[in-house]
């Protein structure tokens, strides 16, 4: 399995600043590939993570949105070849929660058009953190949004990571 570097620090170095605008307009964010859509709180900003492999390159793509109600995170990483599922799943949330600092408190699985998904929550010291990801084919998708525990909003972290839509065939 890939021992990948987790897109996870990004959001933790990125959620140090938080921009003081209160006012949040939810827009249909869509993937340049057009392979899902997701609503964002604001326009998120890219980040392109390329590490090699001995299989080839290991590329994620990460819009993030940091806001005063959060920061929201939609990822995409490519593998180029395949992958087992489970052992990804397992491998996203254990990275995710060793990377936010964070003790897991709950987690399901779900599926979406077919494709087997996981969903989580994580809180460390000072942040709840609610996750997603699913596994389409050579693709992970993730979605987390990240709070301070005393702010943190359910309905709001799922109007983000429920908006979630698969919108074509990944590669």
């Amino acid at each position: 399995m890939f021992r990948r570097a987790s897109i996870f620090s990004i959001l933790l170095a990125l959620g140090v600043a938080v921009c003081s605008s209160q006012t949040v307009n939810w827009d249909k964010f869509v993937a340049p590939d057009g392979s899902f859509s997701i609503l964002m709180p604001e326009k998120p900003e890219l980040q392109t993570v390329t590490k090699d492999h001995p299989s080839g390159k290991v590329v994620t793509n990460i819009w993030v949105a940091n806001t005063s109600q959060g920061l929201f995170l939609a990822a995409v990483t490519d593998y180029p070849v395949d992958i087992d599922v489970q052992k990804e799943l397992d491998l996203s949330r254990d990275n995710f929660l060793t990377a936010v600092e964070a003790k897991l408190v709950s987690e399901s699985d779900f599926t979406l058009k077919g494709y087997r998904g996981k969903d989580c929550t994580g809180v460390s010291s000072s942040n709840t953190f609610k996750f997603r990801e699913l596994v389409v084919g050579r693709r992970n998708y993730q979605d987390a949004v990240r709070d301070t525990t005393a702010t943190f909003n359910i309905q709001r972290a799922n109007k983000f990571l429920l908006s979630f839509e698969l919108t074509q065939a990944a590669k």
